[in-house]
């Protein structure tokens, strides 16, 4: 989902709405404020949460979802609010990823599984904008986009499906 949005939403704005380089930095704007207001309210309310996984989970099906509708937008407006959602759901997924991984990593493994995480969220994201741009050639931005966002939500369903030690996780 990363690499497609990254590379393609900026394209949806300019080729799409008609908008500036500006306007599609704007979109990514608003998502940073959407991760930074969640951050601040998983502060608030870390001690209450119950069954994070579950939570984390759930929230990855909203952000999967909000991808598919990235892709379906009719205007720069709506795509400005779903990349504002798209921001609260990565605050989500941000802070509980790694709290979560780290909760459940023994000590002595800690910096490798780390390691791995951070390759595979960053390290990978550029392989995954080459297949966007493969695929927008051939189908258009807009439905890449869509299409991502679809293959991440099924990915998310299974694990939510077949991990029930992962929704269980306080």
């Amino acid at each position: 989902m990363m690499g497609s949005s990254t590379i393609l939403i900026p394209v949806v704005a300019h080729d799409v709405f008609g908008r500036s380089a500006s306007s599609a930095a704007a979109l990514f704007g608003l998502m940073g404020v959407g991760m930074v207001l969640m951050s601040l309210v998983l502060m608030q309310f870390r001690t209450r949460m119950r069954r994070r996984g579950l939570a984390f989970m759930l929230c990855m099906v909203v952000a999967t979802t909000n991808s598919i509708f990235q892709g379906r937008v009719p205007s720069y407006a709506w795509l400005a609010v779903l990349m504002f959602g798209w921001g609260l759901t990565g605050g989500v997924w941000a802070n509980l990823n790694q709290v979560l991984i780290q909760e459940i990593t023994p000590a002595d493994r800690i910096g490798r599984v780390m390691g791995v995480v951070a390759l595979m969220t960053t390290g990978l994201a550029p392989m995954g904008s080459l297949a966007a741009g493969a695929v927008s050639s051939a189908i258009g931005p807009q439905r890449t986009i869509s299409v991502f966002g679809l293959v991440g939500l099924c990915c998310v369903l299974t694990v939510l499906w077949r991990s029930p030690a992962l929704r269980r996780m306080a």
